[in-house]
């Protein structure tokens, strides 16, 4: 039997906003897998003490995509300690084929990541493009990945679009309007549990 193709895109989420829905549409249409599902992590290596609650990260996960075909998974939440991907995919396991989807500056810190050598040549990645890149050089790193490790790498072409949480956390603590950037069901809830403030 066919192993299904499964795009992971994981993060903390801290919040969710309309490019990381962007990213993981724009990965499922591109038919490189078959699903897409957003993973929050629960204790990064490579981020500081602003990211809230587990419980409300989950929650406007679930409010973003309620309407769409992504699945949220909770594997990641539910370990404690630090979270590597090294350590999810082997919980993942082999059941399906998954892809861990990444952004450019994850791509090329790779090297840095726990277990690199192993999880470059047992892991599949499928690097997306982040905004104003020339996207040439970078499909040509992409490709030369898959010569050098037994990991499958494929590269994703993503309309350029600039938003980053930490721009969000930083327009709500000052005021500002945050419309057009996150879904309004994710404003709704950071407006009525008073988050980022």
């Amino acid at each position: 039997m066919k192993k299904k193709k499964v795009g992971v895109l994981g993060g903390t989420f801290n919040p969710v906003h309309n490019g990381h829905i962007q990213c993981a549409l724009t990965v499922l249409g591109s038919g490189l897998v078959d699903e897409v599902m957003l993973m929050p992590s629960n204790d990064p290596p490579h981020k500081g003490s602003s990211v809230i609650k587990p419980e409300h990260r989950l929650s406007m996960l679930n409010l973003a995509l309620k309407d769409q075909n992504i699945a949220v998974s909770e594997l990641e939440l539910k370990r404690s300690g630090i979270t590597y991907t090294f350590d999810t995919l082997t919980e993942l396991g082999e059941q399906n084929l998954y892809y861990f989807i990444i952004g450019t500056d994850s791509f090329n810190n790779l090297y840095q990541w726990y277990r690199a050598d192993e999880l470059l040549n047992k892991a599949n990645f499928i690097v997306v493009n982040r905004a104003g890149e020339v996207n040439k050089d970078l499909k040509e790193k992409v490709e030369l990945f898959n010569y050098q490790y037994r990991g499958d790498f494929k590269y994703c072409e993503m309309d350029a679009i600039d938003i980053s949480s930490s721009k969000i956390r930083a327009c709500i603590k000052a005021g500002k309007s945050v419309k057009g950037l996150i879904p309004d069901d994710v404003a709704d809830y950071i407006e009525k549990w008073k988050l980022y403030k």
